[in-house]
């Protein structure tokens, strides 16, 4: 299978020569009959077993410090100046950043699995392309499945050994949270703000993003029941609680969030 345009694009312009630089099969036809031939195809074939032992061997690495939840183990995957280029055209890069990437987001993630359906090699440049799975938790608990398409350039290092130079994709999903959330106790009848705010992996806000709102519980209103996030990523309702005493309740949702909605919940108390 090919190396697609868009994950070329993504590369930097030296490391996409080096890893179109793919092996003819039509030279290795002609070459059959001619000395020396065999030691060629011998040494081929041993180069692509120990790149693929070696992409194998980084595939288990990445997966295990992820299970563990070992963000330095993780970093210590890539080149001193990698980079992950994720889905938002945002880039993080060197070993430092990446590491705190993969500390920020690996607490509420679990069960990963780094599958991969091609490799390509050249020289001491390696390319590979799959998919990244995994579960993300609830805040109440519970997790749901996430599948995001990846690919990885490696390259060998002095001692031998490879190392994630340029990863695409893979990301890990937004952060969707409580801003400002409802008064405990309000009165019937009486209105309070609710504010969430929506990050992506690294951090940094997601505007103009689909967030909606809906009564959950009781008889009161909150408005409006769509709206877009700002620069900031933060999106407002007002809640107005229903006439009598008791219990009111409402969700917000993020529209590039496929997870639990936030919940905001008050106790309407007659003071009279």
């Amino acid at each position: 299978m090919p190396i697609s345009s868009l994950a070329l694009r993504l590369l930097p312009s030296s490391l996409m020569a080096a890893l179109c630089l793919c092996a003819d099969p039509s030279v290795a036809a002609g070459q059959a009959g001619v000395p020396g031939a065999v030691r060629r195809e011998n040494e081929a074939l041993n180069y692509h077993a120990t790149v693929n032992d070696a992409v194998k061997n980084a595939v288990t690495k990445w997966e295990t410090a992820s299970r563990n939840h070992d963000a330095p183990a993780l970093a210590a995957l890539y080149v001193k100046d990698g980079r992950i280029i994720t889905g938002t055209g945002d880039v993080v890069i060197g070993a430092e950043a990446i590491q705190e990437y993969f500390k920020r987001n690996l607490s509420r993630l679990s069960g990963f699995k780094l599958g991969y359906y091609e490799v390509n090699a050249s020289g001491d440049l390696a390319y590979l392309a799959g998919y990244l799975t995994f579960d993300v938790s609830y805040p109440s608990g519970g997790t749901f499945p996430m599948s995001v398409a990846y690919s990885m350039a490696l390259a060998q290092q002095r001692d031998g050994s490879w190392l994630i130079r340029v990863q695409s994709g893979g990301d890990f999903p937004a952060w969707f949270v409580t801003d400002r959330n409802l008064r405990a106790h309000m009165a019937p009848g009486e209105k309070d703000t609710v504010r969430v705010h929506l990050t992506d992996a690294g951090g940094k806000p997601i505007r103009n993003s689909l967030v909606s709102f809906q009564v959950d519980y009781g008889t009161g209103t909150i408005s409006p029941n769509m709206t877009f996030t700002d620069v900031n990523g933060m999106a407002t309702a007002v809640m107005t609680t229903s006439s009598q005493a008791g219990i009111n309740a409402a969700l917000a949702r993020a529209s590039v969030l496929p997870s639990e909605p936030l919940s905001f919940r008050v106790t309407t108390e007659d003071k009279h």
